[in-house]
């Protein structure tokens, strides 16, 4: 086929082939000629160039390959070496078929083939043959400093799925019917050593259609072995659909930057010894660059990058670290650190995560597929990403995974854990820390320990952070915006939320959303699947809460956005819970509501959509509707009613 024989997805163009004998006899097709014409849709064009058959196209009819056409167009005819009898099973390239309900995707390729997209199709007597895709299509554009060619280009599922071999195919839709070989994991372009320039060179791969959830890795090597690996979020991709990847670059010498766990290790050492020259792991631009994804899985311990091994010293309104902080940028560049699987005890008043203490620093454009279980000895913080946050940004990162803890080790000792980070601070002369689109799918289980504490010292745990402040009366404000929170917790802790967990101080949160149910058996907790506890200045905006809630303590508190507002200066705007909720003290003394389960003080609720259903833990759904929900959205402090307006009931 001509080089860019596709179809967009949008206009779902299928190649049509009708296949007729002469003398118009059904039963059987001999050496004669079938007449394969393109069906109408053949002027719809892929990148300027039109769908058609190509001179030296060739098909294959049960096994029966076809003579190479000697001229291509709009319209061709095959003639087949020998006779075939009906029904007619057909394959385009010739060479995937491999039997009569098996077909083979090649394994390696060169780089003209990666337009042969295998189609197949059927006809149990009729002479016509309507040929459809088997496959989804990867196209990559690959650019590159004058003198670099292009060696090979490898394609693999990261979760081991078999994308080439043998699989079984069902003529009749057509659609491949599952692999039959799981040895088959990669796809390989041999590119022959191709010349790339500013003009880039289109690769294109055939993969099976499915759903990726560990995402795809695709690795460039050039002649002179320099290897660029790319990787991506989860994927699902649908037969016949193109899906394009960003541009990649190759420069004539290997960039600098980290590129395995090796490296990725010597600069935790580096950052931890107080090394000022990191240049060997910097882009151009100064950032430390991860350059491909990093396996981690040879390593069962972890230590932080920014490692303070004295102490953190993490209070209500400050952080004082002593020894190694990250103060740069770190820039993922899309890639994963997957397999961070590490089993961890916080030592006492420490900190940990990927990164130890992040100071006036930036992590952006990273993914973590993790299994983390975790403890702590007494007073500590820890996430996923970052321990401890102080003035520091963390953006665009995706966290995939489990996080199980056994809680605190001592009673009365702020255990704070997060998703992305443990704990944040802010200060008024160097800034605010700031989550911003993050979006975070983690699984977490576990309990609070010996820590029996609900308050500002207990283990709490939020989707995004555990615990957010900022120095006593400052001018600054932490924000967690554009987030979202997916998965389950069953966490038996005193603050347990979607988002965050503790907002102590100067805290906004703006449109985050939680689609996490929780279950949560602690002793007179504070939960809210977006914020668990407000204090001063805590503010959420247009915040939304889909996950159901199960509490099955009779002395806790719990609200579908909230758990305990409990400062004049606290603002609810807009936002939505649509999640249930089933509390054991739905009926009296009620601390629980759609809203919130403790509206003690605030400056104002307004504009916020109510749904979902209300229910005694194990019982009945108590009769919400909208001449009474005012009554179920929580119980709210005396003299505040009058500043909640503007709310609107939606029946879930």
């Amino acid at each position: 086929m001509k080089k860019y024989l596709f179809f967009a997805a949008a206009c779902a163009a299928l190649l049509s082939v009708s296949c007729t004998k002469e003398n118009n006899v059904p039963a059987k097709v001999g050496a004669t000629t079938l007449e394969a014409s393109l069906s109408p849709l053949v002027k719809t064009t892929i990148d300027g160039v039109k769908v058609s058959w190509a001179k030296g196209d060739a098909i294959s009819v049960n096994g029966v390959g076809s003579e190479s056409l000697s001229q291509g167009g709009a319209t061709a005819s095959f003639t087949l070496t020998s006779e075939v009898n009906a029904p007619y099973c057909a394959v385009y390239p010739p060479y995937i078929y491999y039997g009569d309900e098996i077909v083979e995707l090649s394994d390696v390729m060169f780089l003209d083939q990666c337009t042969s997209i295998p189609m197949a199709a059927y006809s149990d007597s009729k002479t016509s043959l309507s040929f459809k895709p088997l496959t989804a299509i990867i196209k990559i554009p690959v650019t590159g400093e004058e003198g670099v060619s292009l060696a090979t280009v490898t394609l693999k599922g990261n979760g081991d799925e078999q994308i080439s071999g043998p699989f079984g195919i069902d003529y009749t839709v057509p659609e491949l019917i599952g692999g039959l070989d799981g040895t088959y994991k990669t796809i390989t372009v041999n590119c022959e050593n191709a010349p790339l320039s500013s003009t880039p060179t289109y690769i294109y791969i055939p993969v099976p259609a499915g759903t990726y959830a560990s995402g795809l890795e695709i690795e460039f090597k050039t002649a002179s072995d320099i290897t660029i690996t790319k990787g991506t979020n989860a994927r699902t991709l649908a037969v016949g659909e193109l899906r394009s990847m960003p541009e990649v670059h190759i420069a004539a010498a290997a960039p600098t930057g980290i590129y395995n766990a090796e490296d990725l290790i010597a600069f935790a050492e580096a950052v931890n010894s107080g090394a000022v020259d990191l240049s060997k792991w910097q882009n151009e631009a100064g950032e430390i660059a991860l350059m491909a994804d990093i396996d981690l899985s040879s390593y069962s311990e972890w230590t932080p990058i920014g490692y303070p091994e004295v102490k953190v010293a993490n209070g209500a309104n400050s952080s004082g670290p002593e020894g190694a902080v990250f103060t740069g940028i770190f820039n993922g560049g899309g890639h994963t650190i997957k397999n961070f699987k590490p089993t961890v005890s916080v030592k006492n008043n420490n900190t940990w995560g990927l990164f130890g203490v992040l100071k006036a620093a930036t992590v952006k454009d990273l993914v973590i597929n993790c299994d983390i279980t975790i403890s702590a000895e007494a007073k500590g913080d820890a996430g996923v990403v970052a321990g401890t946050m102080i003035c520091s940004t963390v953006s665009n990162v995706t966290v995939n995974g489990k996080l199980t803890t056994a809680g605190n080790k001592k009673d009365n000792n702020r255990f704070a854990l997060g998703g992305i980070a443990g704990y944040i601070c802010g200060h008024s002369e160097n800034g605010p820390s700031t989550i911003e689109n993050c979006e975070v799918t983690l699984s977490v289980a576990g309990n609070s320990g010996a820590n029996t504490k609900s308050g500002a010292t207990g283990v709490m745990f939020g989707g995004m952070a555990g615990y957010s402040t900022t120095d006593s009366g400052g001018s600054v404000t932490n924000a967690i915006t554009d987030c979202t929170f997916r998965g389950e917790i069953k966490l038996d802790a005193g603050r347990v939320s979607g988002i965050l967990a503790t907002a102590y101080c100067n805290t906004a949160l703006t449109r985050c959303t939680t689609y996490a149910d929780q279950t949560n058996a602690f002793v007179n907790a504070r939960i809210g699947n977006v914020l668990s506890y407000a204090g001063d200045n805590a503010a959420l905006y247009d915040c939304v809460n889909y996950g159901n809630l199960f509490i099955s303590n009779e002395k806790t508190h719990v609200g579908g956005i909230v758990g305990l507002l409990d400062k004049t200066s606290n603002i609810v705007e807009g936002g939505a819970n649509y999640g249930n909720i089933y509390s054991a003290n739905a009926d009296s003394p009620r601390h629980s509501g759609l809203i919130g389960g403790n509206l003690v003080r605030f400056d104002h609720i307004s504009g916020v959509t109510v749904s979902g259903k209300l229910a005694v833990y194990g019982g009945d759904f108590f009769a919400v509707d909208a001449s009474n929900f005012m009554d179920y959205i929580g119980p709210v402090g005396e003299g505040f009613a009058d500043k909640i307006t503007g709310l609107t009931y939606v029946a879930p």
